[in-house]
């Protein structure tokens, strides 16, 4: 099917309204969907870990998917997801205590007339420690009492 030169306009799909976005492939090539709000959704963190959301949403309510975004917290990539019903989900490890991440993302198939969201991510880990002590014991010392040598 070759379609050129054709506008949409107010247009739903008879199963439903999700649309999925995946890339050309060959000679196809597949249509750039426009006006996406790409919005790195913003939290409170209060464990080491938790999970950090992207969502990618379209001014018609369209529920879209395919592809991946990719996470940063200040600038730096902290890992990607797929994009599935509308929001890419990260497990993030290691985050510090008492920090404010500028949270950003980049979704693979956005176009210039996309618009992004950076969000704050915010952390208070009520049960971060400055460090930890890890005592190693030889053959003959104790797990169970604490007999052992400090390394």
């Amino acid at each position: 099917m070759s379609i050129e030169d054709v506008t949409f306009k107010d247009n739903t799909a008879a199963c439903g309204n999700d649309i999925f976005i995946a890339p050309s492939a060959g000679s196809n090539v597949f249509a750039n969907l426009t006006d996406l709000t790409i919005t790195a959704n913003s939290q409170n963190v209060t464990e080491l870990s938790d999970f950090i959301t992207v969502t990618v949403s379209h001014p018609s309510g369209a529920i879209i998917g395919g592809g991946q975004v990719t996470f940063y917290f200040d600038g730096d990539v902290i890992g990607k997801s797929d994009l599935i019903n509308q929001n890419a989900t990260l497990e993030y490890v290691g985050f510090k205590n008492n920090t404010k991440y500028q949270f950003t993302s980049v979704y693979e198939y956005a176009t210039e007339n996309d618009t992004y969201i950076s969000g704050v991510v915010s952390t208070n880990i009520a049960d971060a420690v400055d460090s930890i002590e890890l005592y190693v014991s030889n053959s003959t010392g104790s797990d169970e009492n604490g007999n052992g040598s400090q390394n």
